[in-house]
């Protein structure tokens, strides 16, 4: 999806759709570590709300078609919710990750990581299944490709909706 904005929505070439991804790491890395120093040693669920929503705002801001142009943030605009949408995923994913591994007794802890790696990996290969739909889709009714970021937010945004966090 970051590829198809760049190249075929921005078409601002190869290099500037690489910086698109790599902002989007960068942002990944910068909320893994800000949920690690904000849980400071406990698993703490109101990251998991709040990252939810910041998932389901960059990806509607990313998905926002444009007045005079395809896209309404520009490439600018995009790089920094990138960013942002790359740091809510981090700040979503680590308290989830924490949690499932503080839960385990000591010697279950190694099959809770690996079903949660298998977990992710079947996650993966749905995802590329629902992008390869939520794209013929988009394609079908002569939409966008930067669209497919808005369906991914209704996607998202039901986790948003009922997620509780422990008090």
């Amino acid at each position: 999806a970051v590829n198809a904005l760049g190249m075929r929505v921005l078409q601002v070439g190869e290099q500037r759709t690489s910086l698109l991804a790599a902002s989007l790491s960068i942002g990944i890395a910068a909320g893994c570590v800000l949920a690690g120093w904000r849980s400071r040693g406990r698993v703490d669920g109101r990251l998991v709300a709040g990252g939810a929503w910041g998932v389901v705002l960059s990806l509607a801001l990313l998905g926002l078609p444009g007045s005079d142009r395809p896209q309404w943030l520009g490439y600018w605009g995009s790089l920094l919710t990138m960013v942002v949408l790359g740091a809510s995923a981090g700040v979503f994913v680590v308290p989830i990750q924490a949690f499932l591994q503080s839960r385990p007794p000591e010697a279950h802890k190694g099959r809770m990581i690996g079903a949660m790696n298998l977990a992710n990996w079947v996650a993966i290969l749905l995802a590329a299944g629902l992008y390869g739909a939520a794209n013929w889709l988009v394609e079908g009714l002569h939409g966008s490709a930067a669209q497919v970021f808005a369906l991914t937010a209704l996607v998202m945004l039901p986790v948003a909706v009922c997620y509780r966090p422990p008090a």
